[in-house]
């Protein structure tokens, strides 16, 4: 597989190691989406000290307030916190 393959396969199995911890296995709950957070970003997102941030991200992603993540969302905050850290380290 390509690196570009290899990225998107992590992701994907990021989203189903997190997602299977509780049912159901298809979506993240808020929980979820904290311990994504929490572990998975805290590199890219180490001097973010909002307390609220998953609050706020369910707010802007979770297109039918459902209070759960779909895979479709989950890609829309990976994206988003992509585009960041490129602006970020281009910035330099």
């Amino acid at each position: 597989m390509s690196q570009l393959e290899n990225a998107m396969a992590v992701i994907i199995n990021i989203f189903g190691q997190y997602a299977a911890q509780a049912p159901p296995p298809d979506k993240l709950s808020k929980k979820e989406v904290k311990q994504v957070i929490e572990k998975e970003l805290s590199g890219f997102l180490k001097d973010q000290a909002n307390p609220t941030i998953v609050e706020e991200v369910f707010k802007l992603l979770d297109q039918n307030p459902d209070q759960e993540m779909h895979f479709e969302e989950f890609m829309a905050f990976v994206t988003k916190v992509t585009s960041a850290c490129h602006k970020s380290l281009h910035k330099e």
